[in-house]
């Protein structure tokens, strides 16, 4: 059986604004959507319903994590500067097989499926939770996902907005700084704020692991 993975997720605080500015929010969502499908060339299907939130299919499931990340960041990075709250998503990623595939998610079926949108029904304060086929997997992500969940909660909408950039392009932090008209010290700086080497860390584990028992 294919393994693949998927989000489910919802907009957090998009009752809070008018119609214009969840508008915007979704756009966030679905514009950095393409560009990371664009940028690291795998295939994904966006669906949006119940107004706020979506789901996400992703071919290569090893790189759900990173989705996820890039995804909060992109969000948070776009948070107007007057703005009360942080835009930001809970998201819950399921790692299984698929059993019926359709063009809509919504009609999709498989454990992928069902992992990740009970997750996300399950999920209390948290923002981001992850649910695969394989229990020793659960019980290390159920202790590293919160510590990882907690510092990108804590993002600033610049630290965000750098973070970005510096996880999904190949780019240098001389790059950055030029793109974001910033010394490259504070783009140094702004990183380690960040906890950017521990997200990295955080990332390729689940890499690993995913693509380990996927292939």
């Amino acid at each position: 059986m294919k393994i693949v993975s998927v989000i489910t997720g919802d907009i957090i605080g998009s009752t809070l604004g008018n119609d214009s500015q969840r508008r915007k929010m979704l756009d966030v969502v679905e514009g950095s959507l393409d560009e990371i499908q664009n940028e690291l060339v795998f295939r994904m299907q966006l669906e949006f319903f119940r107004g706020d939130a979506f789901q996400i299919l992703i071919e290569k499931p090893e790189k759900a994590l990173l989705v996820a990340v890039l995804l909060r960041a992109a969000l948070s990075g776009n948070t107007p500067k007057d703005n009360l709250y942080m835009w930001d998503a809970r998201m819950a990623i399921g790692v299984g097989g698929v059993k019926y595939r359709t063009d809509s998610l919504a009609k999709s079926n498989g454990d992928a499926f069902v992992y990740s949108g009970r997750t996300l029904d399950e999920m209390g304060n948290e923002r981001l939770a992850i649910k695969t086929h394989w229990v020793p997997m659960n019980d290390e992500f159920a202790v590293s996902t919160p510590f990882a969940d907690d510092l990108i909660s804590q993002w600033t909408r610049v630290q965000a907005n750098v973070i970005y950039d510096y996880l999904l392009y190949d780019v240098t932090q001389g790059q950055i700084a030029r793109k974001k008209g910033m010394s490259p010290q504070n783009v140094s700086k702004v990183l380690k704020a960040g906890r950017i080497e521990l997200i990295i860390n955080y990332i390729k584990r689940f890499e690993k692991l995913i693509y380990d028992k996927s292939y």
